[in-house]
């Protein structure tokens, strides 16, 4: 495209022929290469999504100030305007220097790019009158694919897409999982487990982003060494299942590359009243229900479980734990006994420190719990209740004013990303879905509720 060209009236109506979109070519277009200012950018790790902070360097004459432009590009050919967050350094009037200035600017991908999947973005920072610099690929996800496990005895699951931001929800399709009562579903590096309570296998389905679509692996599903297989657990190179029936733990050996599960010879390890397991940090930890109980088991390179010197846990509040869920360095439980949630801090070692003031008074039993943003969410089943409490600095818990919130129908699981929260129901058969606002409070859509087309049991988001 001819710079004078653009530079013209008929500008607009350049970049539109050049490049077939307006946006396009941008009002970059208008700054030079070589000069003052020289910017280098460094590519923001891991996926991506809504405020994404891109930090560069801008290198020139100490003492001199520059504007910049930020654009973005799907393939990148076409480059679009990246919107400013407003959160930081701006574009205007940035300081430059012979060893580096750095700077931060704040691309709003929500805006830009709503409810969209992308692996292939690039963002660029041009200089006025310098040299641009650009980040190699990075993932941009703002939308989340949420698989849900049907209530049903003829193993089901749903597939959906849900805005990370506003919540809106798109069905796309179900799929049979082969097994009989689906219990419960985790999400792992593409792939999808279903557990299912009586045939005591689980079932194995390879995200198709492509094509919107699950394709489920060969041999699928891989039974278990275990009676009442009802939940699930991944490290990524293992998958644990809880037999509550058996008071067992399965151990799967994963293979990324077929998705295939393979039984470990150290499995069907005994664990007494074995309930909920979650993994963090190398490390197993397993609710046991009727002992009051937080076991703690060291995950080896081969599988093995060896119990934890820190293990088991007792006291502290526990009364008779269920479910678990994760907030940084801080594990979460909700008690079945007591209408109330311990939270343990983890140290380096996987043991647990119980954090002041825990075991946290709910106003009601809990079934499920989820962490979204600073918010922890729990469902509390047939009583058709969603909790709300907000997370302070060192995981205590406070249960918001506006909790309980009054769902439509029986919920037996939640779900959240970092700015929506859904809470299926069984009956009617919907997805209660809320943002979380500024306060860490839940806001309903306004298409909430949505149609879910089936009574769901479980479900879990993608990345």
């Amino acid at each position: 495209m001819n710079r004078q060209f653009c530079l013209s009236c008929t500008w607009w109506l350049g970049c539109v022929a050049a490049l077939g979109l307006a946006s396009g070519c941008g009002s970059d277009s208008m700054y030079g290469d070589g000069g003052d200012a020289n910017a280098a950018v460094t590519t923001p790790a891991g996926v991506q999504s809504g405020d994404v902070s891109v930090v560069y360097i801008l290198t020139g004459e100490d003492d001199s100030t520059t504007d910049i432009n930020v654009s973005y590009s799907r393939d990148g050919v076409v480059y679009r305007q990246a919107t400013d967050a407003g959160t930081g350094d701006g574009t205007q009037n940035l300081s430059v220097s012979d060893t580096g200035a750095v700077h931060t600017f704040v691309w709003d991908s929500a805006n830009d790019m709503p409810g969209e999947r992308e692996e292939n973005v690039v963002i660029r920072v041009r200089p006025e009158n310098g040299d641009s610099d650009q980040t190699t690929s990075v993932t941009v996800h703002n939308a989340r694919y949420l698989v849900g496990v049907e209530d049903e005895e003829i193993g089901r699951v749903r597939l959906y897409s849900v805005d990370n931001f506003d919540g809106d929800v798109v069905s796309i399709a179900n799929y049979p999982t082969n097994g009989t009562y689906p219990h419960d579903v985790i999400h792992d590096d593409g792939y999808f487990f279903v557990v299912h309570r009586f045939s005591n296998d689980v079932a194995v389905f390879e995200l198709d982003e492509e094509n919107d679509s699950l394709i489920e692996v060969e041999r699928s599903p891989f039974h278990t060494d275990g009676i009442g297989s009802r939940y699930l657990a991944t490290d990524g190179d293992f998958v644990f299942v809880s037999n509550t029936d058996s008071d067992t733990i399965t151990v799967f050996e994963f293979s990324p590359s077929a998705g295939e599960l393979t039984l470990s010879p150290f499995s069907n390890m005994s664990v007494a009243d074995v309930e909920g397991i979650i993994v963090r940090s190398n490390r197993l930890y397993a609710a046991s229900e009727a002992s009051d109980q937080i076991l703690i088991f060291d995950i080896m390179s081969d599988g093995e479980l060896l119990t934890n010197a820190a293990s088991p846990i007792t006291g502290s509040g526990l009364s008779q734990p269920g479910t678990f869920a994760r907030y940084g360095s801080v594990l979460y439980v909700a008690n079945r006994g007591a209408s109330t949630i311990c939270a343990f801090s983890v140290d380096g070692s996987g043991g647990l420190t119980a954090v002041a003031g825990s075991p946290f008074t709910a106003s009601g039993l809990v079934e499920r719990l989820a962490v979204g943003g600073g918010t922890l969410v729990g469902t509390r089943g047939e009583t058709a209740e969603l909790l709300v409490f907000s997370i302070d600095t060192v995981g205590a818990l406070t249960e918001l004013a506006s909790s309980p919130i009054a769902l439509g129908g029986s919920s037996f699981t939640v779900v959240a990303t970092s700015a929506v929260v859904v809470a299926p129901t069984t009956t009617p058969e919907e997805l209660e879905v809320f943002t979380i606002d500024s306060t860490d409070d839940l806001v309903e859509t306004s298409d909430n509720p949505e149609n879910a087309s089936a009574p769901l049991l479980r479900a879990a988001f993608s990345n």
